[in-house]
């Protein structure tokens, strides 16, 4: 999603092969409203939770270089506001959000090289994390492209404190249509994969012996529309599933019997980017 908001241009041959590559210069910006809307369920020690989240904000990112077809982009976040509703809790929560400005590298194929926040973190959560994978992963092949076409990718990445995400995805170029009064390729994304974590969690001496078992898995969509005569990235819809199994157990002190502990969660999320006119 990040790498979707930078120029695009779509050059097409006699034989209607287009051949998709980023494209932009020092000093562009593109503006997008970004709108989001969350669902969770979680279940453990005998209580089910439910939350519901809504989130908006403007995206604005400028391209501050171009050096050897690497883009350098800050992408700023403002104006953004989330209102939360949770089981047993009347009233929702409201909050406004801060600023974030994030500086990116990315290539030509939007492959992102180096992501880093004003903060100097690299990653915030898992959810995080996996937008990261995907978009190192890039969202244009090198190759000749016909409508119908297809290509894939898969990644594996280990964080500190996140653990090892793997990822599969698999794009379609399924048509050159009107939308949004622009002429646009409509490219179809699937995604799924994995998150283990890290091998050292349960490491210390505040839990010694304690051990934990956890299954967790994603899988997603998502359509982006292109204007490959302005070479631009109109709107992008995104849905992401993801789903979390673990099992605790804490050996016992003395005499006693271990301690063990289930949970389970279960997410579903939108997510909506489209270009301001």
């Amino acid at each position: 999603m990040v790498a979707s908001a930078v120029t695009l241009v779509i050059a097409a041959s006699a034989a209607h092969a287009i051949t998709l590559r980023y494209q932009g210069k020092a000093g562009d910006v593109r503006k997008y409203a970004y709108a989001a809307a969350m669902r969770m369920q979680s279940e453990g020690m005998g209580m089910q939770e439910r939350a519901e989240s809504t989130s908006t904000a403007l995206v604005a990112q400028k391209i501050k270089s171009v050096d050897d077809g690497v883009f350098v982009i800050e992408q700023k976040l403002t104006k953004g506001k989330v209102t939360m509703k949770m089981t047993d809790v009347d009233e929702p929560m409201k909050e406004e959000l801060p600023e974030i400005t994030v500086l990116i590298k990315m290539d030509a194929q939007g492959r992102i090289k180096q992501f880093k926040s004003e903060d100097g973190l690299t990653t915030m959560d898992t959810t995080r994390e996996l937008g990261r994978v995907l978009a190192e992963m890039g969202m244009f092949p090198k190759r000749d492209l016909k409508v119908g076409d297809t290509w894939s990718d898969e990644k594996e990445i280990t964080e500190p404190d996140v653990g090892t995400v793997k990822i599969h995805y698999t794009r379609k170029l399924s048509a050159l249509e009107p939308y949004q009064k622009r002429n646009c390729a409509k490219i179809e994304t699937k995604f799924s994969g994995t998150v283990e974590p890290p091998e050292d969690l349960m490491d210390g001496d505040a839990m010694p012996g304690a051990e934990l078992d956890m299954n967790a898995g994603f899988s997603g969509t998502a359509v982006t529309w292109c204007d490959h005569e302005a070479g631009i990235v109109v709107e992008e819809n995104d849905t992401l599933k993801m789903r979390m199994e673990m099992h605790f157990t804490m050996p016992a002190m003395g005499a006693g019997e271990d301690v063990e502990h289930s949970s389970k969660m279960a997410m579903i999320s939108n997510i909506k980017m489209v270009l301001e006119k």
